[in-house]
C-alpha cells in the first residue's frame, strides 16, 4: 500500500506540472511541419505527396488525428492510415517523430493554395489539443503537347495488355470470344485509369462486362489496376477487325508524353457446322420436329378412333393439329432469337 501511495503521489505531481500543447509548442518542444513532393510544378492528374511531420521531446500518449482540408479542383486522400515512427537526438534531448502522408491529385492546371492543416495530438500526461502546419502552394501546369487531349495517365509506370480465351480466327456462328483488357499504373488510383470502349460491329455483337478496379498501397507506393472484359458473340459469317486502341501517358519520370497502344485484332467467323448454305440452322431442326409431331398425332388418333365416333375423332384431330402447329411456331421463334439480350448493361453507352 505504501508503494501504491507513492506512485499515486508521483502521478499527481506530474499531472500538476504537465504542460499543455500550446506550452510545449511555445517553448520549442513540439512542432508540426508540412512539405510537398515533388515540389516542382506537376501536370493535372499527377500524384503529389503531402508529408506532415509531428515531432516532440515528450511522448505520444494517444492517437493523432489529421483534418483533411477541402480545396476545389484538388483530390486529397489519406491512403496511409498509420504514421511511420522514429526518434532522433536533437541537442541533449531525444525527440519522437511521427510522419504522416496525404496524396493529392490535381484535376486541372492552375495554382492551388493549401491551407494550414489542423493536427490533433495527445502527449505526455494529460496534454492534448490541436496545432496546425504552415500553408502550402501547389503549382500545376499543362504542357503544350497535352493541350488538345481529353484524357491521359500521369504516372511513372503505365502498362496496357490484352488477351483472348480462344483463337479469334476459329469462330463459328453462335460462338463467343472473350477479350480481357488490363491497365496497370504506379502512383495512381484505379478510378483514374482509362476505360476502353469496345467496337460495335454488325455481325459481331459486343457485350462489355463491369470493370474490376483495385488500388493498393505498398509501403507508400500506390499500385492501381483495372480489368475489363468484353464478350463478342459471332452472329454472321465474315471477316472482322477489332480496331487498334491508343492511350496517352505522361511519363512523370521522364516528363515526356508517350503513346501506349493495343494492335488491331482480326476475327474470322465461319458458318456453323451442318448448316445448309443460305439457310438458318433452325429450318432443319424445325422439319425434324414437325415429322416427329406428325407421327405422334397419327398414333394418338389411331388409339383414340378405336373408342370414339368418327365425327368426334375428326374434331379432336383438327384441334390437336392446330394447337401443335401453333406450339411449333412458338418454339421455332424462340429458338431463332439471339441467346443474349441486346444489351447486358441497360442505359450504359460507355461500354463499361
Amino acid at each position: 500500500m505504501r508503494w501504491l501511495s507513492l506512485l499515486l503521489g508521483l502521478l499527481v505531481a506530474l499531472s500538476a506540472h504537465a504542460e499543455s500543447v500550446r506550452e510545449l509548442k511555445d517553448r520549442g518542444a513540439l512542432s508540426v511541419t508540412a512539405s510537398l513532393s515533388p515540389a516542382t510544378p506537376v501536370v493535372p492528374g499527377q500524384r503529389v505527396v503531402l508529408g506532415i511531420e509531428v515531432a516532440t521531446d515528450s511522448w505520444f500518449s494517444g492517437g493523432t488525428r489529421i483534418d483533411l482540408p477541402e480545396v476545389p479542383g484538388l483530390v486529397i486522400l489519406q491512403n496511409e492510415q498509420f504514421a511511420s515512427n522514429s526518434s532522433e537526438r536533437r541537442g541533449a534531448a531525444t525527440w519522437v517523430i511521427q510522419r504522416w502522408q496525404l496524396d493529392l491529385f490535381p484535376q486541372r492546371a492552375g495554382r492551388f493554395s493549401i491551407p494550414a492543416i489542423p493536427v490533433f495530438v495527445q502527449l505526455g500526461i494529460g496534454a492534448s489539443g490541436s496545432l496546425a502546419s504552415q500553408p502550402l502552394t501547389l503549382q500545376v501546369e499543362l504542357p503544350g503537347a497535352m493541350a488538345d487531349l481529353s484524357h491521359w495517365v500521369a504516372a511513372p509506370e503505365f502498362e496496357v495488355s490484352q488477351s483472348f480465351d480462344r483463337d479469334p480466327d476459329t469462330l463459328a456462328v453462335g460462338d463467343a470470344l472473350e477479350r480481357e483488357l488490363r491497365f496497370e499504373a504506379v502512383d495512381l488510383m484505379a478510378m483514374m485509369l482509362p476505360a476502353a470502349e469496345p467496337a460495335q460491329l454488325p455481325g459481331l455483337r459486343a457485350y462489355p462486362g463491369p470493370p474490376e478496379l483495385s488500388s493498393r498501397n505498398n509501403r507508400g507506393d500506390l499500385l492501381a489496376s483495372r480489368r475489363q472484359t468484353v464478350s463478342y458473340i459471332a452472329e454472321q459469317p465474315g471477316h472482322y477487325q477489332l480496331p487498334a486502341q491508343e492511350f496517352h501517358w505522361w511519363n512523370t519520370a521522364s516528363r515526356q508524353l508517350q503513346l501506349v497502344s493495343l494492335p488491331p485484332v482480326n476475327v474470322t467467323v465461319v458458318a456453323a457446322p451442318g448448316t445448309a448454305p443460305g439457310k438458318a440452322g433452325g429450318t432443319r431442326i424445325g422439319a425434324g420436329h414437325g415429322m416427329l409431331l406428325a407421327g405422334l398425332l397419327l398414333l394418338a388418333a389411331a388409339v383414340f378412333a378405336a373408342r370414339q365416333p368418327l365425327s368426334q375423332v375428326c374434331r379432336w384431330l383438327l384441334s390437336t393439329l392446330v394447337n401443335g402447329i401453333r406450339r411449333l411456331d412458338q418454339a421455332l421463334a424462340a429458338w431463332r432469337r439471339p441467346g443474349l439480350p441486346p444489351s447486358l448493361n441497360p442505359g450504359s453507352n460507355a461500354g463499361e
